[in-house]
C-alpha cells in the first residue's frame, strides 16, 4: 500500500534515459512534461540513426536537466541502445527512468513512482498505469509468460486497485523506474533482442535475483504505442522473433513448442482473414 508515504518528501536524484528513432514528433512533449520536474538529474537521449532529424531536435528543448545526446550511425535496437546511454553517465543518481519518446507523464507521475521504489529496497523496478491521448487503457502491466499464454495467445494483464502497489510479471518498458543498483546487478537489457521482449526479459532477470517488479496505482502516463501507428510487417517480425528468443531461453523445449503452434494459429488465422478490398 501507499497511502501513507509523504510523495513530497521523496526526492532521490533522478537520471532519464531515452531511444529515440524517428521520433522527432514526439520529442517536445515528453521534453515539456519532464522540463517543470526539477529532476535532480541528467537526461541522455540515444538516437538510433534516424532520418527525420531526431538528435537535432532533442538538442533544441528543455528537459529539465542537463541533456547528453548520443547520435548512433545505426539502429542498434532498443535495448542495447539503453544500455548505452546508461553506461554513459560519468556519475549516477540511484533512481533511473526509461522513458519512450511517445510518452507524456504527468505531474505526479515521477513522485509516485519515486515514493513505491524508494518504500521497499526489493523493489527493483516500478511502473505507472498506461493510456493512449484518448484516454484509452494501454497494456502496463502482466504476468510473465508460460508454454501455455503462448500457444493460446492469451496475455494476463495485472491492474492495481486504488492506493496500491501491485507485484507484476513485467511491465511496459515504456515508461520504467528503476533502482540503478539493481538495474546493473542483473546486467541490464539482453542485447540479444532488437527489439520487443527487453522489457519481459529484463522484469523476469529481475524476480530470479530475488527482486520485485510492481505496477503503481496513481501514476500516469500517455504512451501513443508505435508513435500511435499500427504495427508494420517489420515490427512483426522483430516482434515474432525476440517472442522466439525468449521462449527458447527462459522456457526450453516446452516454450519452443508453444511458439511452434502460436506461429501455425496466427499463419491460419491470416490465411482466413479477407484482404482489403477482396470479394466476399
Amino acid at each position: 500500500m501507499i497511502g501513507n508515504i509523504d510523495f513530497g518528501k521523496i526526492n532521490m536524484g533522478l537520471d532519464v534515459v531515452v531511444v529515440s528513432y524517428n521520433s522527432s514528433q514526439y520529442l517536445p512533449r515528453l521534453a515539456s512534461s519532464l522540463s517543470g520536474m526539477h529532476l535532480n538529474g541528467s537526461v541522455v537521449i540515444v538516437d538510433n540513426a534516424s532520418s527525420d532529424g531526431s538528435p537535432a531536435v532533442a538538442e533544441g528543448l528543455q528537459w529539465g536537466g542537463p541533456l547528453r545526446v548520443i547520435a548512433n550511425d545505426e539502429n542498434i535496437g532498443f535495448g542495447a541502445a539503453m544500455n548505452q546511454g546508461i553506461k554513459s553517465f560519468d556519475s549516477g543518481n540511484e533512481f533511473l527512468l526509461i522513458v519512450n519518446p511517445d510518452v507524456q507523464l504527468g505531474p505526479d507521475t515521477l513522485p509516485v513512482l519515486e515514493a513505491a521504489l524508494a518504500s521497499d529496497s526489493r523493489l527493483a523496478c516500478v511502473g505507472p498505469q498506461l493510456v493512449t491521448s484518448d484516454g484509452r487503457p494501454v497494456s502496463s502491466a502482466r504476468a510473465l509468460p508460460t508454454p501455455w499464454t503462448i500457444a493460446s495467445r492469451v496475455v494476463r494483464e495485472q491492474i492495481p486497485a486504488d492506493n496500491e502497489i501491485l507485484n507484476v510479471g513485467w511491465v511496459c518498458g515504456a515508461v520504467m523506474l528503476w533502482r540503478r543498483s539493481a538495474f546493473e546487478k542483473i546486467g541490464g537489457f539482453s542485447s540479444e533482442y532488437f527489439l520487443y521482449f527487453e522489457d519481459v526479459d529484463i522484469c523476469r532477470k529481475a524476480w530470479e535475483a530475488d527482486l520485485r517488479v510492481a505496477t503503481v496505482s496513481g501514476a500516469k502516463a500517455i504512451h501513443d504505442q508505435g508513435h500511435g501507428k499500427e504495427p508494420s510487417q517489420l515490427l512483426k517480425k522483430y516482434s515474432d522473433q525476440s517472442r522466439r528468443i525468449y521462449s527458447r531461453k527462459w522456457l526450453g523445449v516446452p516454450g519452443n513448442v508453444a511458439v511452434t503452434i502460436a506461429e501455425a494459429v496466427e499463419k491460419l488465422a491470416s490465411i482466413r482473414r479477407p484482404k482489403v478490398g477482396a470479394l466476399k
